[in-house]
């Protein structure tokens, strides 16, 4: 199925947008019964990774149909129908909104990125999830869900916990944090923090608290603050708290940031479960 011509308004920006084509394709089940395709972004960019896999076929739109569903977090791409999230009170619960959001939140992405035209966008976004770099994109994207958000104030979307739960659970398949050994060993004469999330189940684990240790004595209190508001940011998040403590509990769950060990981020390394 291709649809190509019409308008609507812009999800980000609120501006008149005009549709070139978008593509759907579903399984035929023979003469005389009734087909439902749902036409969106989404199913562009699954159309594209169908077409990498050789050709537009059950096959390959199988697979690519799962693939798009698991990287944007939403179920039925070809039959749900995605909630409009510009429309008043759109303050829906289950798959039609977690599916209108991600798909609204490509024209967010849009505006976070500089990409000027949809095609240039969804070509851009199934090139990545071929070669598993969209993760990358992350903080864009969940950035660009905001702006809908935000940009939608009569949708009630900014008051919606499934909302938000939907923005936050989107990964894009980003790999978690890789445990560091040998364990942790914090030194004397350093500080450290226990750091408060306000989600438990960010990662996808049941952290509640960070453990932040080995922080030389001469380093402020607010840059450590500042380190952690950047590392929470990362993750569509914010620290809620952080208090200065005597020494890192094992807790099983939580995460230990060695501020001593070198790692990808400047505050040092992180380790899972507080084994020190």
């Amino acid at each position: 199925v291709t649809a190509t011509g019409g308008t609507w308004r812009d999800e980000a920006t609120g501006a008149p947008a005009t549709l070139r084509s978008l593509r759907s394709a579903v399984p035929f089940d023979g003469s005389g019964n009734n087909v439902t395709a749902q036409v969106t972004a989404l199913t562009e960019i699954m159309m594209q990774r169908a077409q990498a896999r050789g050709a537009i076929e059950p096959a390959t739109v199988a697979a690519a149909t799962a693939e798009v569903e698991r990287t944007f977090g939403v179920s039925g791409l070809t039959r749900t129908r995605p909630a409009d999230v510009t429309l008043r009170d759109a303050n829906l619960s289950g798959t039609g909104l977690q599916y209108g959001l991600a798909n609204a939140g490509v024209t967010g992405w849009m505006v976070e990125r500089g990409v000027t035209t949809l095609e240039e966008a969804l070509g851009t976004l199934a090139s990545r999830i071929g070669d598993g770099t969209l993760y990358e994109d992350l903080p864009f994207y969940r950035a660009g869900m905001r702006r809908v958000i935000t940009a939608n104030p009569a949708s009630g979307l900014n008051l919606n916990a499934s909302a938000y739960a939907a923005l936050v659970a989107l990964d894009f398949g980003r790999p978690p944090p890789q445990p560091s050994r040998p364990t942790v060993v914090e030194q004397s004469g350093t500080q450290r923090f226990a750091v408060r999330w306000p989600l438990d189940d960010l990662f996808a684990r049941p952290v509640g608290m960070v453990c932040v240790t080995n922080v030389p004595a001469s380093v402020p209190v607010a840059t450590v603050r500042a380190a952690m508001d950047a590392h929470a940011a990362n993750y569509g998040t914010a620290v809620s708290a952080m208090t200065p403590i005597e020494r890192c509990v094992a807790g099983g769950q939580s995460i230990t940031l060695d501020w001593s060990q070198t790692g990808a981020d400047p505050w040092g390394a992180a380790i899972w479960g507080d084994e020190g």
